[in-house]
């Protein structure tokens, strides 16, 4: 009897420790899982937040930029077609102190007529001639002659 005991007892804890390899591996499978899933959505919930952070802030800073030269343009008195010096000079000085680098007159066949900074050249000069044309504020990508 005490061998039938023992054999029975044995056979138990092998039989429960099986079992519990067997619910610990599934339990640590599906856990595994799951916190990849929610790592993976917090990641996309996260990366829309600051897509959308990004955004409003590159506007804010656009649209800073444009009040400022709009307070540049404000800033010297239209008194003819033509400049003088001491309007280029007043320009100048509001340009550096604005934290521009760069300040030019845009020609109607779309150069640059350069009053502070080295020369500009446009990325996509079309398009950034037509939306002058039509009235538009607008914004370009350029470089200069040092490629900055």
């Amino acid at each position: 009897m005490k061998n039938k005991t023992t054999r029975f007892l044995t056979i138990s804890l092998i039989s429960v420790s099986i079992l519990c390899v067997f619910v610990f591996t599934s339990l640590a499978a599906r856990m595994n899982g799951r916190g990849a899933k929610t790592i993976q959505e917090i990641g996309e919930i996260y990366m829309a937040g600051m897509g959308k952070q990004v955004d409003t802030h590159f506007k804010t800073i656009i649209e800073l930029r444009l009040s400022q030269v709009g307070a540049l343009v404000d800033s010297v008195p239209p008194a003819s077609s033509e400049v003088d010096t001491s309007a280029l000079v007043s320009l100048t000085y509001n340009a550096r102190a604005r934290g521009f680098d760069y300040l030019a007159f845009y020609t109607n066949d779309g150069l640059f007529d350069m009053i502070y900074g080295s020369q500009v050249t446009l990325t996509d000069p079309e398009a950034f001639h037509k939306s002058l044309s039509n009235g538009a504020s607008k914004v370009a990508v350029g470089t200069d002659i040092q490629g900055n």
